[in-house]
């Protein structure tokens, strides 16, 4: 691994104001698609519109991932790939509340799952560096990790709530 002749503690800095900086990103763009399908809704889309629309979000954000990463390592531009998708993400989701129809809100639904398709690659690379540097490499796996209990519980929750209102998912047996 290369030595960037950067401290411990300047590395330590970056993963925490890295780690607030996405965590005020995630709270914004996941606000944001908890209501996408109502919103578009709303706006007129019928309910297969509102699935291609958030279909093809995703297909765009975790399609397109690799071809930003190849991006990024090859010309080493990993600070401008990952200011310009939080820029990205910094207009789009706020234009959401101007889109007066679906077809605009597709639209920047669609480019705000861009967004994260351009700076996942890179933010991740640069905070691999520093995590080796602090001698950490477990931060990312613990960071991912966190975030996977986190849908994990939030499932558990809805399942268990499911089964005290009496509802079973189908294919479970009854007891």
């Amino acid at each position: 691994m290369k030595d960037f002749g950067i401290s411990r503690r300047d590395s330590l800095k970056f993963v925490i104001l890295l780690g607030v900086v996405s965590l005020f990103a995630d709270a914004t763009y996941e606000g944001a698609r908890s209501i996408a399908g109502p919103y578009l809704a709303v706006l007129g889309a019928s309910a297969a519109i509102v699935g291609i629309v958030l279909g093809l979000g995703e297909l765009v954000g975790y399609g397109l991932r690799s071809l930003f990463g190849y991006i990024s390592d090859r010309t080493g531009k990993y600070w401008t790939m990952t200011i310009l998708g939080y820029a990205l993400n910094l207009l789009a989701v706020p234009l959401l509340a101007l889109a007066g129809r679906w077809e605009i809100a597709a639209f920047l639904m669609i480019a705000e799952r861009m967004g994260k398709a351009i700076r996942t690659p890179a933010r991740d690379a640069m905070l691999s560096h520093a995590t080796a540097r602090l001698l950490y490499p477990p931060v990312h796996a613990i960071s991912r990790l966190a975030k996977s209990d986190r849908e994990e519980r939030a499932f558990r929750s809805t399942v268990r709530s499911g089964l005290r209102a009496g509802k079973r998912p189908s294919g479970w047996a009854s007891t």
